[in-house]
């Protein structure tokens, strides 16, 4: 599959979405009630050795989407 314009690519922006919790950093707890979870223990992302997985990943795209992401439209903008 190939990359599709207007609906692939980078953000422009970041979306904060982790803390250092027990000094260790993982998704915040309010996301991951907004996300409706992942599949690992606390939303444990520091240093995963394999990516999380989305529990409900159409409540995770929607919430997504609410965040009004901006994509790159290219590569390494200025």
């Amino acid at each position: 599959m190939r990359a599709k314009a207007g609906v692939s690519g980078r953000l422009r922006h970041c979306i904060p979405i982790g803390e250092l919790r027990g000094q260790v950093y993982r998704v915040r707890n309010d996301l991951l009630d907004a996300w409706g979870g992942l599949d690992i223990k606390d939303g444990y992302i520091h240093r995963s050795v394999r990516l999380p997985a989305f529990l409900n990943a159409k409540k995770f795209y929607q919430w997504f989407l609410a965040q009004k992401p901006q994509l790159a439209a290219k590569n390494n903008p200025t």
